[in-house]
């Protein structure tokens, strides 16, 4: 009976995380999806095209930093080549947009005493990584609300980030409010990312509980609806985690 009391309690909180997975899932693929620019995605058949956000693992705490960086470069399309943007250039979006491509690696000058904002990321191929190392050269993180006398020490071009999104140079400062379309989509990732690890333990754990549901009844002698019950119940969230 626990045995089974473990499993129903498996198949709810697979129900639970899912549901909660599918309510992410749903917000996240609005990001950034206007009627305006669906059209022009649709008219280039990238409706289904990688967003630069997708490849992502931003340092937790950072995320607002890098969607102030990056504004709607968050959202840039990856395509396969520099003929697909030259394409893309002939017929550009009717709002703002990004692409990019696969592209040598790089190395880019460092300052001494300052950190680059990129090195707060992974990615997941070379194409996105090339592609944020570039758009966030002269980036640098701040960890602190940097004084007036750090401001005139910095070269020019180079920018201080905040956790914030606040951005620091010799000129001065610019504050950061996230954009509707921009805000949160990169923890809001990182929470996906999370749910469906955690989904994936729970169903390994009612596999187990149905191993041991075997075992008990083999050597008990159980009654055979038992195990039919108990099997019925991992087959049922095994279902759910296919749909995530």
């Amino acid at each position: 009976a626990s045995t089974q009391a473990a499993l129903q309690a498996s198949e709810r909180e697979l129900s639970a995380l899912g549901a909660k997975l599918n309510t992410l899932l749903g917000i996240q693929a609005k990001a950034g999806d206007s009627d305006a620019i669906h059209q022009w995605l649709e008219k280039h058949n990238l409706i289904r095209t990688t967003r630069l956000w997708q490849q992502l693992d931003v340092e937790a705490g950072w995320e607002a930093a890098f969607e102030s960086a990056l504004r709607e470069r968050l959202h840039a399309l990856e395509v396969a080549s520099d003929e697909d943007i030259d394409r893309l250039v002939m017929s550009p979006p009717p709002v703002r947009a990004a692409a990019y491509s696969q592209s040598e690696a790089f190395d880019l000058p460092g300052i001494p005493g300052l950190r680059p904002l990129f090195e707060l990321v992974q990615t997941k191929d070379a194409p996105a990584a090339n592609a944020i190392k570039g758009w966030l050269a002269g980036f640098f993180v701040a960890e602190l609300t940097p004084s007036a006398n750090d401001r005139k020490q910095l070269p020019y071009g180079a920018v201080l980030v905040t956790r914030e999104g606040h951005q620091y140079s010799r000129a001065g400062v610019s504050f950061f409010s996230p954009d509707a379309d921009e805000s949160g989509v990169l923890e809001r990732q990182r929470d996906i990312v999370a749910l469906r690890e955690s989904i994936a333990v729970v169903d390994e754990l009612a596999a187990d509980c149905l191993g041991s549901a075997g075992v008990i009844k083999d050597m008990l002698g159980l009654q055979p609806d038992l195990g039919s019950a108990l099997a019925m119940v991992v087959e049922l969230a095994r279902d759910r985690l296919k749909a995530f």
